[in-house]
């Protein structure tokens, strides 16, 4: 069990170490969180890291070096000066663990999604029935895996668009359509508006049959489509979930913002 001290100190962060020592660490500390969320968006200046988080030089020094000392994160000097450090991840993000979520969610919750599919929907796949009751019981214990779960998704959406790839934007939204309805994985509808797609998915195969939440949880569904809509467009695009099934919602909505290809 954990204790009522330990549970103060939400969320926490399970990453694995860099190249030397493939090690798990855990992370608690509030400024070091800060400091990796900070760094995933991309490399950083010592002053800029300072400036974002608002404290002395010398508190973000010493988080840096015992990063740095667990291979958490890294360094480079710059190339014109020296004196400057540009900061970077050196390690992978496995899971979070917020024990607010936690604290939100009924146990009970779980066992009775369980029994209500079952009874409600004998025939429904079992392994679907299994990987649903896993995600469940991992987000009644405030725990979430969505790097491992949208990764996962990346490298899907590599091999899907390869069977749904088109040379125009409407030809790539039909098959991208037609191939969820013929895997069951909902329905979906795409309106575009201005510089933004907005995609809703109808019957999501992720979350659908989920207890409800207030916080979006298609990570792998969003590494899906983020990877297609990049191949597509070959460029970066900006993508979240506004909306999911689990926040009770009638869909799920994926915001995109394409980037000019030029």
């Amino acid at each position: 069990m954990i204790d009522t001290k330990e549970k103060s100190q939400y969320p926490m962060l399970v990453l694995t170490t860099g190249e030397k020592n493939r090690l798990v660490n855990v992370v608690k500390s509030p400024v070091k969180l800060k400091i990796l969320n900070l760094l995933e968006n991309g490399r950083m200046y010592f002053k800029d890291i300072v400036k974002e988080l608002g404290k002395a030089k010398s508190t973000v020094s010493v988080h840096l070096r015992e990063l740095e000392e667990k291979e958490l994160i890294t360094h480079e000097e710059d190339l014109k000066d020296g004196r400057k450090k540009m900061f970077f991840i050196n390690s992978n993000i496995l899971a979070e663990i917020d024990f607010v979520k936690q604290e939100d969610f009924d146990g009970e919750r779980t066992e009775n999604f369980i029994k209500n599919v079952i009874k409600n929907d004998p025939k429904k796949d079992f392994t679907r029935l299994v990987s649903h009751s896993v995600r469940s019981k991992l987000l009644e214990n405030g725990i979430s895996l969505y790097p491992l779960i949208y990764e996962t998704g990346v490298e899907v959406g590599q091999v899907i668009y390869e069977q749904v790839n088109s040379k125009t934007d409407v030809g790539l939204i039909q098959n991208l359509a037609e191939f969820w309805e013929k895997y069951k994985l909902g329905r979906l509808e795409v309106e575009e508006k201005e510089d933004e797609l907005h995609i809703k998915n109808y019957e999501c195969f992720e979350c659908a049959p989920l207890p409800k939440v207030d916080y979006p949880i298609c990570y792998f569904e969003l590494g899906v489509v983020e990877t297609i809509l990049k191949n597509h467009y070959g460029t970066d695009i900006e993508i979240h979930e506004e909306l999911c099934m689990t926040m009770d919602s009638d869909y799920c909505l994926f915001v995109v913002k394409k980037n000019d290809k030029n």
